[in-house]
């Protein structure tokens, strides 16, 4: 799978729409309700920043099981210095490539 195709996507409304509400699918199935109204992909990046920093361990560590990032991913981004940048670049990867997988098999 090509992840580029699914960047690509994300600069469509309805599937930058999906995505946000994916995302918010997977907040809310660890107990934290949000409602993420960006309107393009740098707002939604800032968003989840702004709630990552606010998430206990054992939250983040949660998130990253419902979203699928494995633990291999984590455990690297934690050595590198932990930039939340990177790890909100993850989550979106991983929430868009679900949505486009979605989509694709719905067909």
């Amino acid at each position: 799978m090509d992840l580029t195709n699914v960047s690509k996507k994300l600069v469509e409304t309805a599937f930058l729409t999906d995505t946000i509400l994916q995302i918010q699918k997977d907040f809310t199935a660890i107990g934290i309700n949000v409602t993420l109204c960006s309107s393009n992909l740098n707002e939604l990046e800032l968003d989840i920043r702004i709630i990552l920093q606010s998430l206990s361990p054992e939250n983040f560590l949660q998130l990253a099981y419902v979203v699928d990032i494995g633990e291999n991913k984590t455990r690297e981004w934690m050595h590198s210095g932990g930039d939340l940048s990177l790890y909100t670049h993850l989550i979106i990867q991983r929430e868009a490539l679900k949505v486009f997988l979605r989509k694709e098999f719905a067909r």
